[in-house]
């Protein structure tokens, strides 16, 4: 989701994809990655939505 690769590794010039988000009772409406810090990965963000109660 999002928009660009997504790449998070290495934080300096990121050639891969490996960090993910685990998420229980929400859905990502979208994610990006965040500008480098002193870590040796890019922060992650996501928009989360609310998935519906089940009906009775």
């Amino acid at each position: 989701m999002g928009a660009g690769f997504g790449f998070t590794w290495p934080a300096r010039l990121p050639v891969v994809r490996i960090d993910q988000m685990l998420l229980g009772g929400v859905r990502a409406a979208s994610t990006w990655s965040l500008p480098a810090t002193a870590g040796d990965h890019l922060p992650v963000a996501a928009r989360i939505a609310l998935l519906p109660e089940p009906g009775p």
